[in-house]
C-alpha cells in the first residue's frame, strides 16, 4: 500500500493531537492487514471490519484519531480456512498466531502481527519506519443458539470453565483447583490432564464449547468471548450475507 508522506504528519482531529509514531503504528497495521486481504482475496475468504476499525472506516473513512490497532471479523468456518494456509502465505516477517497454533499464546483473540523489532533498513522500509510489534487482531463470529434456555445452560457453562480458568491464573489453593475440575469432568464427560498446562487446556475447551451450535444453531450469531465476558457482541447471520469493500 503506498501512502503519501503527508498522512505520517503530526495531526489535531477533533480536539485530539495524532503524533507522527501513532500514524506509522497505523502504516504498520495497514501493511499487515493488505497481506491477510491478499491471501483472503487468493483463497475467496471472506472478513470484516470490526469495533473502531469498522466506525471509522464507515463514519469517518479512516482511523479514529485514538484508535491505535485493526480489529477484524472472520466466521469461524472462514477462519478456519484461514488457519489452515495463513502460515505457508505470510511473508517471513509476519507471524499469525492463535491458541490451536501456539502453545504459548494464551487468549481468544487471533491475528498477524510484525513478528519482530528493530531499525533494520528493510524492516523499517517495510513497516513504515515503524520499529515496534504490530497486530491485526481478529476475532472469531460463532453461532448462538435459538431456544434462551439452551442459550442460558450455554453461557452458564462457559462462565463455569471461566471461573476455573481464573482460579488456576490466580494460583489459588490446588485442592480448590482439582474440586472445580471434577465438577467440571462431570458436566461435560471429559478428562484433564492434570500433569499437563492447564491453563491451555482450559483455553481450548472453552474455545470449543464456544463452537456448540455452529451450523445448527438460530438467526444471531456472535463474538462469545466478547458477549459472555465482557459486553454484548450479538448479530444477524444476516448482517454477514454480503461484504462491502
Amino acid at each position: 500500500m503506498n501512502r503519501e508522506r503527508e498522512f505520517f504528519y503530526d495531526e489535531v482531529r477533533e480536539g485530539f493531537y495524532i503524533p507522527g509514531i501513532m500514524k506509522r503504528a497505523w502504516g504498520a497495521n495497514l501493511t499487515i492487514l493488505s497481506e491477510i486481504d491478499r491471501i483472503c482475496k487468493k483463497y475467496e475468504i471472506p472478513y470484516y471490519a470490526a469495533g473502531g476499525t469498522l466506525l471509522g472506516a464507515v463514519r469517518d473513512g479512516q482511523f479514529i484519531p485514538w484508535d491505535d490497532d485493526i480489529d477484524i471479523l472472520m466466521l469461524r468456518k472462514d477462519f478456519n480456512h484461514f488457519v489452515e494456509i495463513v502460515e505457508k502465505e505470510l511473508p517471513k516477517d509476519m507471524q499469525f498466531f492463535s491458541m490451536s497454533e501456539n502453545k504459548g499464546h494464551y487468549g481468544f483473540i487471533s491475528g498477524v502481527c510484525k513478528n519482530r523489532i528493530g531499525f533494520e533498513a528493510e524492516l523499517l522500509r517495510n513497516y513504515e519506519e515503524f520499529p515496534y510489534f504490530s497486530t491485526v487482531d481478529i476475532f472469531i463470529l460463532d453461532d448462538f443458539p435459538e431456544d434462551p434456555q439452551e442459550e442460558e445452560d450455554w453461557k452458564q457453562l462457559i462462565l463455569m470453565l471461566g471461573k476455573i480458568l481464573q482460579t488456576i491464573q490466580n494460583k489459588k489453593d490446588d485442592k480448590q483447583i482439582m474440586k472445580l475440575l471434577d465438577q467440571a469432568e462431570a458436566v461435560l464427560n471429559f478428562h484433564f490432564d492434570r500433569t499437563g498446562n492447564l491453563e491451555h487446556q482450559l483455553y481450548l475447551l472453552v474455545d470449543t464449547v464456544f463452537q456448540s451450535f455452529n451450523n445448527g444453531g438460530g438467526d444471531k450469531i456472535g463474538c462469545a468471548f466478547y458477549h459472555f465476558f465482557n459486553s454484548h457482541m450479538l448479530f444477524h447471520k444476516s448482517s454477514y450475507e454480503k461484504s462491502i469493500r
